[in-house]
C-alpha cells in the first residue's frame, strides 16, 4: 500500500510532514484528474521518487539530467501531452517548479504509468 510506503519514509526521515501530505494529495490528483488510481505495483516507483526529490529539491540539493535518448523514445508517446501537463499539475500541487533534468524524469515516470493504465482519462 502506498500509504505505508510513505509512512515508512515520513518515519526514516526521508521525507517531512508537509512533503507527506502532499504526496497523498498526489495520489488523489493522480486519481481524479487522470483517471488513474495509483498501486503498489504501478505506483511505488513514481510515488517513491517523486516524495524523495521533492525533499532533495527542498534542501537545494543538486537532481540529475535523464538520458537525452530516453527521453526522446516517450515524446513518442501518445500518452506524452498527458504527461506533460500532469507533471504541470504536480508543481502546482506542491507549489514548485522542477528543475528541468526532474521534469523530463517525471515525464517518463508519467508516460509509463499512463500506458500501463491504458490510457483512460484526461
Amino acid at each position: 500500500m502506498l500509504e505505508m510506503r510513505l509512512r515508512l519514509l515520513r518515519e526514516s526521515n526521508q521525507i517531512d510532514d508537509w512533503i507527506y501530505e502532499r504526496m497523498l494529495r498526489f495520489i488523489a490528483m493522480v486519481e481524479r484528474d487522470y483517471g488513474v488510481p495509483l498501486t503498489e505495483k504501478n505506483g511505488a516507483r513514481i510515488v517513491t521518487h517523486l516524495s524523495k526529490s521533492v525533499a532533495r529539491i527542498n534542501s537545494g540539493e543538486d537532481i540529475e539530467d535523464v538520458d537525452s535518448e530516453e527521453f526522446e523514445e516517450v515524446r513518442a508517446s501518445a500518452q506524452f501531452h498527458r504527461a506533460v501537463q500532469a507533471v504541470h499539475d504536480t508543481e502546482a500541487l506542491f507549489g514548485l517548479e522542477f528543475p528541468a533534468g526532474e521534469s523530463r524524469f517525471m515525464i517518463i515516470n508519467f508516460v509509463l504509468v499512463l500506458e500501463e493504465s491504458g490510457g483512460e482519462g484526461k
